[in-house]
């Protein structure tokens, strides 16, 4: 059963969204755009919320941490930014196009990078001027 949003008001607001993006109605992003809309069920909404729910409360922990200089959140970044490797690699799998090999080599770099910045032990300023 579509969300009520869905027939009229979900339209209106994806012609502006697609409008206010300059892009052509007609070309098949738009039109996935669309399709998706129309047939959005209540518990795939429910779910997409509640799946936005839990990536913004983990970007909040690890916001939070890095703002007040933890050492637990930059092993909290590691592990958020290595979380997406596996979804890339399959994409690489099964698309391989410069796009993905890109994406993957840049998120595996800053991993990489954070988890040796991680492990040379860098205490953040925060931490020194407490510790002095």
């Amino acid at each position: 059963m579509p969300v009520a949003l869905a027939p009229a008001g979900a339209q209106r607001v994806g012609e502006a969204l697609v409008r206010h993006l300059h892009l052509n109605p007609a070309r098949r992003i738009p039109r996935i755009f669309f399709e998706a809309l129309t047939h959005v069920s209540d518990t795939r909404l429910h779910w997409l919320a509640a799946g936005a729910a839990v990536y913004a409360i983990v970007r909040f922990i690890e916001a939070y941490g890095l703002w007040h200089g933890r050492r637990w959140a930059e092993l909290f970044g590691v592990a958020t930014g290595a979380i997406y490797v596996p979804a890339e690699l399959i994409e690489l799998w099964r698309h391989a196009t410069l796009l993905s090999v890109a994406v993957l080599s840049v998120n595996v770099a800053v991993v990489v990078l954070l988890w040796q910045e991680y492990r040379a032990g860098v205490v953040p300023v925060e931490e020194r001027r407490e510790r002095e």
